[in-house]
């Protein structure tokens, strides 16, 4: 899984916390060959380590060491799952339960062995504010990506079909014409008796109908990432007309999908997106200074902390180089600091990332320098 919605993160923030065994692995990955060929290695090394530090530990039952031990093993071992990676893996344990998410850039190796889920690197990777969607469609297929400013992943959602015949199946008007009656370019070829245009195009705008209900519920609403439509010019309107998706796009790519490479595919979108992304991100920012002169956000970070721990925070907007060594009390918002020993681990403003997550809240990475705060952070209260 590439795109985390933010109630997978909650899910994760509080099924980690309170529980006495949790193990977190990240590793970088690669997506072709020969890289991506020391990637099972190195996870089989990682996946050791680990192992080995569950069973010095006093808290897993036999039960739970057995599963992880059976689940690290038959990872390593996978190598359709080993050839098909993106740039960085997340793999945890908690609660009897094992996951694993695909990222979007690469993570160093490490490995936790905790009473909670290390959270840090995921959050990092799957909360940067340029991260949008992408519905490419046609007349009879849609495809699903997840995109940033350098990456374009295509991504499989279960309940969105990605072809008219998986979405309407016997409900076909014309079953028996052939796929070329659907062309993704747009131009319809008939074949077969009663091959009518308004019969092909009462399929199309149910076809479109049912893959803006599907995504609406299944992809948007989850993720409240913008949408970009890339579609012949056409079917905008034909799509539009059915969506009552409000994370859809007034904007979209006006082309063939299926005759578009995949940097083109990449680069149209992001042309769509970056205006948009820089405007998101001035937004976020007026918003913060707006609450914080009205009282209702701090860039203070032991302010934070503490509403924070109270569960007071909708939003936390931190900046990607930020860093303040220590660690938080997740009763209190209490803050120790100290000298950053253990980087990956001991950083206060990832503590409070995961805490706000954990109780409802959203985080938002910005680039360096976007908030103009001494702390690089801003928080805006719920009340």
């Amino acid at each position: 899984m590439i795109d985390i919605a933010d109630d997978v993160l909650q899910e994760l923030s509080r099924g980690g916390q309170g529980s006495t065994a949790c193990v977190s692995i990240y590793m970088p990955t690669h997506r072709r060959h020969p890289e991506n060929q020391q990637d099972p290695i190195r996870f089989k090394n990682l996946a050791k380590s680990a192992l080995e530090q569950v069973r010095r530990s006093e808290v897993f039952t036999s039960e739970a060491i057995s599963l992880i031990g059976s689940e690290l093993a038959s990872l390593s071992e996978d190598r359709a799952f080993w050839n098909h990676r993106t740039d960085g893996l997340a793999w945890f344990y908690w609660e009897g339960k094992c996951q694993t998410f695909d990222l979007q850039q690469p993570v160093d190796d490490l490995v936790v062995v905790a009473d909670s889920l290390h959270l840090k690197p995921l959050i990092r990777a799957t909360q940067s504010a340029d991260r949008y969607h992408v519905l490419a469609l046609t007349r009879n297929s849609a495809k699903l990506f997840t995109g940033t400013k350098d990456r374009l992943d295509e991504v499989h959602i279960a309940e969105v079909p990605g072809t008219i015949e998986e979405a309407l199946g016997e409900e076909l008007t014309e079953p028996h014409l052939s796929a070329a009656s659907y062309g993704g370019s747009g131009q319809t070829m008939f074949h077969g008796h009663g091959s009518k245009d308004d019969e092909v195009d009462k399929d199309r705008d149910r076809f479109f109908r049912v893959i803006s209900a599907t995504i609406e519920k299944h992809w948007s609403n989850p993720s409240q990432l913008p949408l970009v439509l890339v579609a012949l010019a056409e079917h905008h309107p034909h799509f539009r007309r059915f969506s009552k998706d409000r994370f859809l796009l007034e904007e979209g790519v006006q082309k063939d999908p299926a005759s578009m490479k995949p940097d083109e595919l990449r680069a149209s979108d992001w042309e769509v997106m970056r205006q948009r992304i820089d405007s998101q991100v001035v937004a976020f920012v007026s918003r913060f200074g707006n609450a914080q002169a009205d009282h209702k956000g701090s860039a203070i970070v032991s302010d934070v902390a503490r509403e924070a721990a109270n569960g007071r925070v909708e939003l936390f907007l931190l900046e990607e180089d930020a860093k303040l060594p220590g660690t938080v009390n997740w009763d209190t918002g209490e803050i120790t600091e100290n000298t950053l020993s253990d980087p990956p681990v001991d950083d206060v403003l990832d503590d409070l990332a995961e805490m706000v997550i954990s109780r409802g809240g959203r985080v938002r990475i910005l680039h360096a320098g976007s908030l103009q705060t001494a702390s690089k952070v801003g928080a805006i209260y719920r009340y």
